[in-house]
């Protein structure tokens, strides 16, 4: 199963509310964050990587009630095919995965192939990262979508608002596994499959806004 550790965490004071990502670094944050949380819901699946469709529905509502109203919501999005090495990184360690569920003996140009063709792996059930950002009309809701590569910006932004100088420590690294690349047939197959991946990533994320 993938790693569903994550927060999602309210800070009133600041007027922002943080929404984890996978493989972007929620455990540090929340680490960072957690002392200076009004709202912290982690530790169980349910709760974790909470989508922007389930914060819109049951979180804005009850922090209207409770006279909490323009929190403005924050999230991380990661290089997509850095991203899907990260996963593939996540699932080389047999201790979590179990045998016959780990990505191991595959090449990362496998692990891609398996990932574009659909196969129904138990390491290849994540999706996509822009399922978590989606709102009941507008596709991306968040209001605040840093590059995960961009964390300082994102830092700045708590920092500015809590007034505190966070530090974020390394937590939950996948192990190294030599830097292999994709083939160009490869590659070119996985821009045109994520294309609406990309697109967030290069221009719908924080200092790169289009238009």
């Amino acid at each position: 199963m993938p790693d569903l550790r994550g927060p999602m965490i309210v800070n009133f004071d600041a007027r922002l509310a943080f929404i984890a990502q996978t493989k972007c670094g929620s455990t540090s944050i929340e680490n960072a964050l957690r002392w200076h949380s009004h709202i912290a819901m982690t530790g169980h699946p349910k709760v974790t990587h909470m989508h922007m469709f389930q914060y819109r529905r049951f979180i804005t509502p009850y922090l209207e009630f409770i006279g909490e109203k323009n929190v403005e919501t924050t999230c991380l999005f990661r290089y997509p095919t850095d991203w899907l090495r990260s996963w593939w990184k996540y699932f080389s360690q047999t201790r979590i995965t179990g045998e016959g569920a780990d990505t191991g003996h595959l090449s990362f140009e496998q692990f891609i192939t398996e990932y574009l063709d659909g196969a129904e792996k138990p390491y290849l059930n994540f999706g996509k990262q822009s399922g978590m950002l989606p709102g009941y009309v507008k596709p991306i809701a968040i209001d605040h979508l840093f590059r995960y590569e961009d964390m300082g910006r994102f830092v700045s932004l708590w920092e500015e608002r809590l007034g505190v100088q966070l530090e974020l420590q390394r937590h939950n690294v996948s192990p190294d596994r030599d830097g292999q690349d994709l083939s160009a047939a490869t590659r070119a197959r996985l821009e045109e499959a994520l294309a609406g991946e990309f697109d967030i990533w290069e221009n719908r994320t924080v200092g790169h806004l289009a238009g």
